[in-house]
């Protein structure tokens, strides 16, 4: 791979965290285990290295403590979707992958199509969130939900087609698989936001969430480089210019650092503007509070994503391995036909456990490399495509060696 060096992104804003950090790590920790969401030893080790509840700290520092925790539960469910769609055969099947997202979002609506792991525990987040929350907001998370599901199925059919998107196209479909605006709308219970529906409908309020948006989605592109540029994906900000400007990596990775920190000066314009003239704010104080509050919120994810960036093994070069070693079959086994999830700690695991083999559709998931093979190329092959040539191979190679014995004097 090519060699390259990150420029330092410079965010005027210091991350805070909460202190509940600690609270929120043992209860996703436990959480994902009850509900079989992590089983294998390697994925275990894996998902505590991905430090998702220092995520939810850093984004959230001055967050409600209890409500934190159901942030944490959602946060860590999401992971585990995004690493199905983004790496198992659904990567490259749109069509079998928007009929499993209809099926999760049914849950939104109290409808259970399928058991599984990740039915049942999202089933367990919505229970939650029903009892906190009224029909207006349930009706806008849900949006927010059908935006990430719809994204995702964008990123699986240019898979399978071969296509590269435009870098109009996508930062606008990154703003919806960022999965931000979800925590947006979280961010009423974290940090009990109620902002009239006239506020949030704002233009200005519109572009200040989706300048903030920009700079978390591209930031973690940044980091997340290297992790995609091993799987041969393609929807990273920086290899999309790279693409489409005809550039050498370094300048594309140059031009989006420069990208991050213009959309951070445009930040604060917006914000000063916001704040310090509100006629979209009616003669309220508590309005006016509770927006301060939203655009806190905004501030913090900016640096806490970086924050975590920095520190998550997602994105380390230890980190970067096959999907087979780590990936579970959560989609459709039952949880009364799981076994308990693993009870050993990170340390205890060694990089060379042997884990039972995964169900058939990962085993044999089209596009999917052997260990330690790395691809150059920008787009992957589709798997079907590799099997069927090697076949044709080994049956050109049957056929020439038959006409050679057939050529040959017998003895």
């Amino acid at each position: 791979m090519d060699s390259y060096r990150f420029p330092s992104i410079s965010i005027p804003f210091a991350p805070a965290e909460s202190p509940a950090t600690e609270d929120v790590q043992s209860h996703i920790t436990e959480w994902v285990r009850r509900y079989h969401l992590v089983r294998k030893p390697h994925a275990y080790q894996r998902f505590l290295a991905g430090k998702f509840w220092y995520l939810v700290s850093v984004c959230f520092p001055a967050g409600d403590p209890s409500a934190l925790l159901l942030v944490g539960e959602w946060d860590a469910w999401a992971f585990m979707l995004d690493d199905q769609s983004d790496e198992s055969h659904l990567r490259y099947e749109p069509d079998q992958l928007r009929s499993l997202l209809d099926d999760l979002y049914a849950v939104l609506f109290g409808e259970k199509r399928q058991s599984g792991p990740l039915f049942e525990s999202l089933e367990a987040i919505w229970s939650q969130l029903t009892a906190l929350t009224d029909h207006r907001w349930q009706a806008r998370f849900r949006r927010s939900v059908r935006e990430v599901f719809d994204g995702l199925i964008w990123e699986a059919t240019n898979r399978a087609t071969g296509t590269i998107p435009s870098r109009e196209e996508y930062i606008r479909n990154r703003r919806a698989t960022s999965g931000f605006a979800s925590h947006m709308d979280l961010a009423d219970l974290t940090d009990h936001i109620d902002l009239p529906q006239s506020v949030r409908a704002d233009a200005r309020l519109h572009a200040l969430t989706d300048c903030a948006n920009d700079i978390i989605s591209w930031s973690n592109d940044i980091f997340s480089l290297q992790k995609e540029r091993f799987a041969g994906e393609m929807h990273n900000i920086v290899l999309v210019i790279q693409h489409e400007d005809h550039l050498s990596l370094q300048q594309s990775i140059d031009t989006v650092v420069d990208m991050i920190h213009r959309e951070a000066q445009y930040f604060q314009l917006l914000e000063a503007e916001l704040t310090s003239n509100l006629p979209l704010v009616p003669d309220s104080p508590a309005v006016a509070d509770n927006l301060r509050r939203y655009i806190n919120v905004l501030s913090s994810w900016i640096s806490g994503n970086i924050a975590w960036s920095k520190v998550t093994g997602r994105y380390q070069e230890e980190g970067l391995e096959e999907p087979l070693r780590y990936l579970e079959a959560i989609w459709e086994a039952p949880l009364a036909d799981l076994p308990p999830g693993p009870s050993v700690n990170v340390g205890e695991v060694s990089p060379d456990t042997r884990e039972d083999p995964l169900t058939e559709y990962i085993e044999h998931a089209p596009g999917t490399r052997p260990s330690g093979q790395r691809e150059s190329s920008p787009v992957r092959l589709n798997g079907r495509l590799v099997g069927m040539i090697a076949t044709l191979t080994l049956a050109l190679v049957g056929v020439l060696f038959i006409l050679f014995r057939l050529r040959r004097p017998l003895r």
